[in-house]
């Protein structure tokens, strides 16, 4: 706590660049001056965002700061890995927002500029199918709009973030989660386990064995018996029911270090169920 305070005095003392200044003051007014259904969510990222973008600045140009920030557990770690590239675009057809995760101060150039393309192109790929289906969708519905029939189109809502889930000098977890709002709510997340020394994505197989479809299993298995004790949760039988993980299965490292296995909505259970996790150790 007390060195949270310290960092915390040290920011309050930070000047904020004039231009940053202003160019954060512009940002708020121009939202303030726009009204639309979503207006106070809106207010409150675009402040949020704001914030961050001073706290990015300072981390990586104010080293006194810097150097008192990066002593503090977890925060360190995240402030040390990345900082954010904030986008918006707004018509009569989408809105997009996005925070895109930029890896930096590994120490590893290399790495840092392949991993940080892979992530842009990753996630300029998928905001453009998301555009594409944001035009088809107004397309359809218009193409069916009966004459003297109120017009009740919004625009598709595309949102892009992130979220650390484990953060050292040797590895890095994080997912990066899209989701579209329109007639539907959809969602696709991307997992992320780097091992920052090497540079490789880290495999099942790197944190838990050679054996680790096997452990994996048997654990998933017990768990969802322990889970099935509640009468509220239920899980597919039969040709559907849970047998093993793929190859490519999805993933990610929890605070403690330990894999997380994840199962998408509809995989193994049915939708109201959500997304499964089960922690497996070692």
């Amino acid at each position: 706590m007390k060195e949270i305070k310290k960092a915390k005095k040290v920011y309050n003392m930070i000047k904020v660049p004039d231009k940053l200044s202003q160019d954060v003051e512009n940002t708020i007014d121009d939202y303030l001056g726009y009204k639309t259904k979503n207006s106070i969510w809106k207010k409150v990222s675009c402040i949020a965002a704001s914030f961050l973008l001073v706290f990015v600045v300072s981390i990586n140009t104010i080293d006194v700061f810097a150097e008192n920030v990066l002593k503090i557990p977890v925060i360190g770690n995240v402030a040390k890995i990345f900082t954010i590239q904030h986008y918006i675009k707004q018509d009569d057809t989408k809105l997009v927002e996005a925070d895109y995760p930029i890896i930096a101060n590994t120490g590893n150039t290399e790495l840092e500029n392949r991993i940080n393309k892979e992530i842009n192109d990753k996630l300029d790929t998928i905001i453009a199918e998301a555009e594409q289906k944001a035009a088809e969708y107004k397309e359809a519905y218009y193409s069916t709009l009966e004459e003297g029939q109120e017009d009740l189109f919004s625009p598709m809502e595309i949102k892009v973030d992130y979220d650390i889930k484990f953060s050292s000098d040797e590895m890095l977890s994080f997912i990066i989660y899209k989701w579209e709002s329109y007639s539907s709510f959809q969602e696709e997340n991307i997992y992320y386990n780097i091992d920052l020394t090497t540079g490789r994505n880290i495999t099942l197989e790197d944190m838990l064995g050679k054996n680790y479809i096997d452990l994996a299993n048997k654990q998933i298995l017990s768990q969802i018996e322990e889970r099935k004790k509640d009468e509220n949760n239920m899980y597919f039988e039969d040709e559907l029911k849970f047998k093993t993980i793929q190859s490519n299965q999805d993933f990610y490292i929890n605070e403690n270090g330990n894999v997380v296995i994840v199962f998408q909505k509809y995989e193994i259970a049915p939708g109201y169920m959500g997304k499964q996790e089960f922690e497996i150790l070692k």
